[in-house]
């Protein structure tokens, strides 16, 4: 056995363990050393004294003057916590947090609150039902019920109808330009600083309406016409008591999913995520879902005007209610 010092065997130990290192600390009996810190410090501290060791991928461990083991190793290799292995996260690559919670059938019970989770950037409030969990430094979510899926925040910024700035028409834009509320905000979708929400090309149809109107704000012609031209149209198809809002963008019907508030492209998709639903309100929805496969409700789709209701009275009959001049979608 050659003897070494305590500086080399911590630097072995290090090499057993690199590949994990960040998932462990060693127990020196009076500190939790990250094993890096551990060696930075004995590089300075270190006297050059030699030992008898044996380096372990579990503990460091010295041996007495007959070269046995004596029963307490001077260093152990320790689990870290999963809360302090999550908080120590950089935020680079979301999918590292996602491997950290992985491991463990149930982090609530290792302490971690998933919506206290480290992230790059705030999670904005409209889409945090989604649910988005973390965001890291290149926009990539940890979304899911289980935290167990990673999605880019641009794209389910677009599932919920939010308008890229550099989508606008470049009238609205050259009038956005002198106003210090609204602008680009994550991933260049439009923000309200103020609101602090990201907007619609509806919600900001709505603002400007109400700067030109309560406000006395002079707002050039076309501006609020090539809003209108981007909102599309949207109808609601009502069973009962159940509601989908749709909408047309001359080319596509989309569907508002009820839970997620996301827009879906097939109707059938509506149906996922209703584990916790009342069945008899689910049945209401699965009604509205077969008479969305019915080609003939997309005549009366294809008719209806902006805002309308069509109402399905049984198979195939439907009746149009007239617009809530108040509502908007």
């Amino acid at each position: 056995m050659t003897k070494i010092t305590m500086t080399e065997a911590v630097e072995n130990l290090r090499t057993l363990i690199i590949e994990y290192e960040d998932d462990v600390y060693i127990d020196d009996g009076a500190t939790n050393w990250d094993i890096r810190n551990l060696i930075d410090v004995l590089r300075v501290d270190d006297d050059g004294t030699l030992y008898d060791l044996i380096v372990c991928e579990d503990a460091i461990i010295e041996l007495d003057e007959d070269g046995y083991r004596k029963s307490i190793p001077i260093m152990k290799v320790k689990p870290r916590p999963l809360s302090d292995r999550v908080e120590a996260w950089d935020k680079e690559d979301v999918e590292q947090l996602r491997n950290l919670l992985a491991g463990y059938d149930n982090p609530e019970e290792e302490g971690i609150d998933l919506a206290d989770l480290p992230t790059a950037q705030e999670v904005p409030e409209q889409i945090a039902e989604y649910p988005v969990w973390s965001i890291d430094k290149y926009g990539r979510a940890l979304v899911g019920a289980a935290a167990d899926q990673i999605e880019d925040l641009s794209e389910i910024l677009s599932h919920y109808d939010f308008v890229r700035y550099s989508d606008l028409p470049q009238i609205v834009q050259d009038y956005l330009i002198d106003d210090d509320t609204i602008g680009p905000g994550d991933f260049g979708f439009l923000y309200d600083d103020v609101r602090r929400e990201h907007l619609t090309a509806d919600d900001l149809h709505d603002e400007i309406i109400y700067q030109r109107d309560e406000k006395g704000i002079s707002v050039p012609d076309g501006v609020i016409t090539e809003l209108e031209g981007m909102n599309g149209k949207h109808i609601t198809i009502r069973h009962q008591t159940a509601n989908i809002e749709i909408k047309y963008d001359g080319e596509n019907w989309e569907y508002r999913h009820p839970i997620t508030g996301q827009w879906v492209q097939e109707p059938k998709q509506i149906l996922t995520g209703w584990s916790e639903q009342d069945p008899a309100e689910q049945e209401e929805w699965e009604i509205i879902i077969r008479e969305l496969h019915n080609p003939e409700i997309y005549e009366w789709m294809n008719q209806a005007e902006d805002g309308d209701t069509i109402t399905i009275q049984d198979a195939g009959t439907y009746k149009y209610e007239e617009m809530d001049k108040n509502v908007h979608y």
